[in-house]
């Protein structure tokens, strides 16, 4: 199982790009895979990065580790999840895709019954939506209607 979450233009968005000049779509292509990687690093941060604040378990041999608590990525405790982030790019270019096979990453993205949402792919990708957009627009500047 795959969760994953995607960045690229609408195919009605595409069909009208036919007259783009090749530099344009090689700068869109650029900025799509710039933005797939940058998103990915940022949810591998959320993780590793957010301050804990949940609950406590005790481990065998006396460690402990400090769970998320609910809206805030997951808490990191092996380091299984940050490493199988990946990223891919599609269509060409004009589509990346971010996310991880592990099943639990969707759990701790959408929650489960007993359990409520950690998500870290979802709030990477809100936090560089309006740049991503931007910087697409701004490379086809001259080709959008």
């Amino acid at each position: 199982m795959v969760v994953a979450l995607k960045i690229s233009i609408p195919k009605n968005t595409i069909k009208n790009l036919g007259n783009a000049s090749e530099s344009s779509m090689k700068e869109v292509q650029k900025v799509i895979a710039g933005w797939t990687i940058q998103t990915r690093d940022d949810a591998k941060r959320l993780i590793k990065n957010t301050p804990k604040t949940g609950r406590v378990y005790r481990r065998s041999g006396g460690k402990t580790h400090i769970a998320s608590s609910p809206g805030n990525p997951p808490a990191t405790d092996t380091g299984d999840l940050v490493s199988d982030i990946f990223h891919e790019i599609h269509f060409g270019g004009l589509g990346g895709e971010i996310g991880t096979s592990l099943d639990y990453g969707l759990m701790l993205e959408d929650g489960t019954k007993k359990m409520e949402p950690r998500p870290f792919l979802t709030p990477a990708l809100e936090n560089n939506q309006d740049d991503i957009v931007n910087d697409i627009v701004e490379a086809l500047k001259d080709h959008l209607v």
